[in-house]
């Protein structure tokens, strides 16, 4: 575990299967919709689709950074469609959001690799727009020349400058060790949130990452990690010498009593 330091953290929180569980449709009702965009822009199948999908994924971190890379397929146009359908029945949530974040102290940030409506509702569905300082989604992914999703240390590190600290002071809560890897190579410290993800069976969660910071099943379980301790007072020199001396305390209004 991370040796607790004095700073005062900015968190990196990503959304799915993070603060609410992805796997439970809403994966499925997106994968979907990525396979017909691409089947029906390279007139193949759907299980040529899939295929393609998948492997951009693990190659990229993202399906879209793939489409634009090898494909020339806008990131904006592709994410537009494969998102818009309704996704209030497959907004599955844990427990009660709000309440977890506002117990969790510091600055939070969202960091996902979905576009921003599709975040921004999800935020206003559960009632937590308010609980983040900034939401950067894969809309704003495009730097130095190129749409950067997680995991990409370059992304991670305009953050950073964005929000004025240094690798050390943010923490990236995420499900996908990947990611979180990519962060820790940084300086960051990482959470690995798996809760959702073993829910469903995907596997990997008990096996041991010596790099990680923490590991949580729950995004309320992240106040009890202590990655970020409070500073100490300093210490008072002549206190063990007034003691001696029997001299009187002062007044906490700065007289003598």
């Amino acid at each position: 575990m991370t040796t607790p330091t004095s700073s005062s953290p900015l968190w990196l929180i990503d959304l799915d299967n993070t603060i609410f569980d992805a796997s439970a449709g809403m994966f499925d009702a997106i994968h979907e919709a990525m396979d017909t965009y691409i089947s029906e822009h390279f007139q193949c199948s759907r299980e040529a689709a899939s295929e393609r999908r998948s492997a951009y994924w693990r190659r990229y971190g993202a399906t879209y950074e793939g489409l634009w890379c090898e494909d020339g397929i806008s990131p904006e146009a592709f994410l537009t469609a494969t998102h818009a359908f309704d996704l209030t029945p497959h907004l599955v949530v844990e427990g009660n959001p709000r309440h977890d974040l506002e117990q969790l102290k510091g600055r939070k940030v969202l960091y996902t690799n979905g576009p921003r409506d599709y975040a921004l509702r999800i935020l206003k569905h559960f009632g937590i727009e308010d609980q983040f300082e900034a939401v950067i989604t894969s809309s704003e992914s495009f730097r130095l020349g190129r749409w950067r999703a997680k995991p990409d240390p370059l992304a991670l590190t305009a953050i950073c400058r964005m929000f004025h600290v240094k690798p050390s002071d943010c923490v990236l809560v995420d499900d996908s060790l990947q990611n979180l890897k990519c962060a820790n190579q940084l300086g960051m410290k990482t959470v690995w949130c798996t809760g959702y993800r073993q829910r469903h069976g995907q596997g990997g969660e008990t096996r041991r990452v010596p790099w990680l910071s923490g590991r949580v099943r729950h995004i309320r379980e992240l106040t009890r990690l202590g990655l970020f301790a409070q500073p100490r007072p300093a210490p008072d020199r002549h206190a063990a010498r007034r003691r001696q001396q029997g001299s009187v305390e002062p007044h906490p209004n700065g007289f003598l009593r």
